[in-house]
């Protein structure tokens, strides 16, 4: 047995870390050499083990298949850290702790008409933002989950959420994993919809602007069905075991890193698709009728409104407005 967290640190020849997440890794690190349970402040040991567990190897090369996995691994394992080991919420929520969009992007990603015209943006261009990073946003964090998954690190479930009412007291709403039963009433009540509104996905919903009507229809339908007032699809997170030392000082820089990253990639790719309609459809004017979309990434300030729309609704440093801009 021994004694405290000073004691121990004494014992393993260790610099003694009072508190703060300095102890929080200290105490992690522990765990590659001996397995022990905590009563009180004391450590009863009951393995040692004979040979160190590894730590973890987040450096580029290690099954990191994108520019972003070494950074953005490295901060959902922090993120791990500073929340016992256990997260739990919506894909907004772990996109803007990680700093790849702010507040902005998340109150603007339906409702775009009104900041449009503050903005005096056509809403094309704020329509094709969101369909051209949601998906981009979605890979990234999953990717990163995919990979610390693989390596045993972590597990991870991404499932659907539905607020609905109390089967005893009505008037008292509750979030819950849906039932499958749910999961079936939702899928039904989404095609019905698309069907309804002659669209065959999600995505060509929001591009064309009509995302309001499409929900409010859904919502229609799964309170008349399920009792379902709405449902999302939350991220369920726990760390197996941390065997890594993180520079926790580095956290901010890596935030700031990766938020420069992603608006940088996402300026490049508006620009790359800008040129590429050019070289295809430049010369076809006049004597080729273009898509409508084609003729907005025709536009000569297409690339500017995209650097526009980054500024407000990715950089981190970006003003945050209120959703009644």
């Amino acid at each position: 047995m021994v004694k405290n967290n000073r004691e121990m640190s004494m014992l393993l020849g260790e610099v003694y870390k009072k508190d703060g997440k300095g102890r929080i890794l200290q105490e992690q690190n522990w765990k590659r050499y001996f397995r022990a349970r905590k009563n009180g402040n004391k450590y009863i040991i009951e393995e040692v083990y004979e040979k160190a567990k590894p730590k973890i190897n987040l450096k580029k090369g290690n099954n990191n298949s994108n520019v972003y996995g070494e950074i953005v691994q490295k901060l959902i394992m922090n993120m791990l850290i500073s929340n016992n080991g256990k997260l739990e919420n919506s894909i907004n929520y772990f996109l803007k702790e990680l700093s790849l969009i702010n507040d902005n992007y998340i109150y603007f990603q339906y409702t775009n008409q009104d900041f449009a015209e503050r903005q005096n943006i056509n809403e094309f261009y704020i329509r094709e933002f969101y369909q051209k990073t949601k998906g981009n946003l979605r890979d990234i964090f999953e990717r990163a989950l995919q990979n610390l998954g693989k390596e045993k690190y972590l597990k991870w479930e991404k499932k659907i959420t539905v607020k609905t009412v109390d089967e005893k007291v009505e008037s008292l709403d509750i979030y819950r994993v849906a039932t499958p039963k749910e999961v079936e009433v939702i899928q039904k009540a989404k095609e019905k919809v698309l069907r309804e509104m002659n669209f065959d996905t999600i995505q060509k919903v929001i591009f064309s602007g009509k995302y309001i009507e499409y929900d409010n229809k859904l919502k229609e339908i799964l309170w008349k069905d399920a009792k379902i007032y709405f449902y999302y699809y939350k991220y369920k997170i726990k760390m197996i075991e941390l065997c890594c030392e993180i520079d926790l000082t580095s956290i901010n820089e890596l935030k700031s890193e990766l938020n420069n990253l992603f608006a940088s990639n996402t300026i490049k790719q508006a620009e790359t698709r800008h040129l590429d309609t050019i070289r295809k459809f430049k010369l076809a004017i006049g004597s080729k009728k273009l898509m409508k979309y084609q003729e907005f990434r025709l536009d000569d300030e297409y690339t500017e409104k995209f650097k526009k729309l980054v500024s407000i609704l990715i950089d981190k440093k970006a003003e945050i407005f209120k959703k009644t801009i």
